[in-house]
């Protein structure tokens, strides 16, 4: 844990729909409530998710907790500016790229995403005022290690985190927390289309009151897919290369028109987004007519995607939801209903696995989870001494982003069991999640606990610790520099104030109190405080600070 958060102000929850292109906030209220937050600076409650490194003087990496000072931590906007002059600097897409192996935007070598992520979250957490816990929506898609890895980035700068939640789970909860009066007499069946920055997710639920045994809202999902073939990097990937011009500009052009005049540009991704919701139309249709379609993300503000989507589902269109604002407003929602401590209604959530997993043991191969179906919480494994070492869960790649890594978890063997022996595996549905296994005899049936270790790769989150925990003692240097400042300008003044004086002080400044004072008073005027190393920094503030105690000053 590196950072602790101040504020006059603290909220219970804040809620981050950490987004391919924005990052989104929103914060508990006081009575229950759920607000999007808008940055009093920008008057924004859209945050782009870039990150850059400013360098007042070049370093390579990896960096050490010194070169630091020579380095500016830019994010957002700001960040943006420096990557359009010098996109080797940073990333454009940080959350796109984190735990995936993908060469578009991943533009820069000096620090992995995974590295840079820590820093991100920094900034904006330290935006809002201080929270107890925050809770993270990501993409239905996410894998476990990408999971993993926004988790430990939270966790290393000090956030507590009260629930990691795909975009389905904040969507349906926040439906079911203010749109009560719309399934309060009958069931409604709602189509929910999420275009957003890298990845159009289109999923449908079915909401029902009860007041037995206490009120509630029961969610039951009946469909999910998503693609990436339609989303804002898409349609501005098409119009770039459609009329030659950069990618930026494209996005640019988009943004700024709406994509109005440019529908032609976008004839096969409206296609392919009509042919998608159909098909998933069919299959929640299945259960029971939609109802009533929802579309949210920054894409579709588009009216090309709004008139495709209305178009293909044969429905009008509602937006009772602004269209950045709803992921994170959902999930700080989510963590209120899951604390029981939200004034919207409670809800039981029936959700579908976003993956189909298969286990792998040896060269035996099982089905763990099926995408829409459901899930096994246990597996069983002949075993073999010479073949079944490793376990490995491996999702389907079509249910993953692009660039994503199918293993979600590999684990092996940490023991000598017998050959005459089934193996079992208990797993935590629908996570990719090993809760226990035993290894049990044939013929006699008994079974014992069978030790698994982690083969699953922690270098990125090791560079991650290191680059935050170097960041963050900078960060202290500089703020003990600044302490180190109201020392030296208290000592100086007092040591004048007794040189001036004829009166004997209480408490005399001795000539090696003198020179030591004076010492570090030459430093400042010549500007070399700022180039000690962190050790030094500190060395010199415990000497100063011994001084000014002997002097019985005041240090605040």
């Amino acid at each position: 844990m590196f950072a602790i958060f101040i504020s006059l102000c603290v909220v219970d929850y804040l809620g981050i729909d950490l987004g391919s292109q924005y990052y989104k906030l929103a914060l508990s209220t006081s009575n229950g409530q759920v607000n999007v937050f808008t940055n009093p600076v920008s008057n924004s409650v859209i945050h782009p998710s870039a990150i850059a490194l400013k360098f007042i003087k070049p370093h390579d990496p990896p960096f050490k907790p010194d070169d630091f000072s020579d380095i500016e931590v830019r994010t957002s906007r700001h960040a943006l500016q420096i990557i359009k002059r010098n996109n080797s600097l940073g990333y454009e897409y940080l959350p796109l790229l984190i735990r995936k192996n993908r060469t578009d935007f991943n533009t820069s070598s000096i620090a992995r995403p995974e590295e840079l992520t820590p820093l991100l979250l920094y900034r904006a957490f330290m935006s809002v005022p201080q929270f107890k816990q925050v809770a993270i929506s990501l993409a239905p898609y996410t894998t476990r290690s990408q999971y993993k890895s926004i988790a430990d980035a939270a966790q290393m700068i000090g956030a507590n985190i009260a629930a990691l939640v795909d975009d389905i789970t904040s969507v349906s909860l926040l439906y079911s927390s203010i749109r009560v009066s719309r399934f309060i007499r009958q069931p409604k069946h709602v189509l929910f289309v999420d275009v957003g920055a890298s990845a159009t997710v289109a999923f449908s639920a079915t909401f029902e009151y009860s007041k037995e045994p206490t009120e509630h809202a029961l969610i039951n999902q009946t469909s999910y897919d998503f693609t990436e073939k339609v989303s804002g990097i898409a349609f501005a990937n098409t119009l770039a290369n459609k009329t030659n011009i950069s990618h930026r500009k494209a996005m640019k052009a988009m943004i700024r028109t709406s994509g109005e005049g440019k529908e032609d540009y976008f004839i096969d991704e409206m296609h392919y987004l009509t042919e998608f919701l159909r098909d998933l139309v069919d299959v929640a249709s299945k259960v029971r007519p939609i109802d009533e379609v929802q579309i949210i993300g920054g894409a579709s503000t588009y009216k090309f995607v709004a008139n495709t989507i209305k178009a293909a589902t044969n429905h009008t269109i509602r937006r009772d939801f602004n269209a950045n604002e709803a992921v994170a407003m959902g999930a700080t929602a989510a963590a209120m209903i899951m604390a029981e401590e939200s004034a919207f209604l409670p809800a039981f959530f029936m959700k579908k696995p976003s993956m189909s997993v298969n286990v792998t043991f040896g060269e035996q191969t099982k089905v763990y989870c099926t995408r829409g179906v459901n899930c096994t919480n246990f597996l069983e494994f002949d075993y073999d001494e010479e073949k079944c070492d490793f376990i490995s869960l491996v999702a389907d790649e079509k249910d993953i982003a692009k660039g994503s890594n199918p293993v979600l978890t590999k684990l092996k063997i940490n023991q000598t069991i017998p050959n005459n022996c089934t193996v079992r595996f208990y797993l935590q549905e629908p996570d990719s999640i090993i809760q226990e296994a035993q290894y049990c005899d044939k013929t006699e049936g008994t079974c014992l606990p069978l030790e698994l270790v982690s083969y699953d790769d922690e270098t990125d989150t090791g560079l991650a610790y290191i680059f935050m925990k170097n960041f963050m003692l900078s960060a202290q240097k500089r703020g003990t520099l600044d302490e180190i400042e109201k020392l030296l300008n208290k000592l100086s003044n007092y040591i004048t104030k007794l040189d001036n004086s004829r009166v004997e002080a209480t408490y005399p400044a001795t000539d090696e109190m003198k020179e030591t004072v004076q010492k570090y008073q030459t430093m400042k005027e010549e500007g070399k405080l700022a180039t000690m190393s962190v050790v030094e920094t500190n060395e010199a503030y415990q000497v100063l600070k011994t001084v000014a105690s002997d002097l019985h000053l005041k240090i605040e």
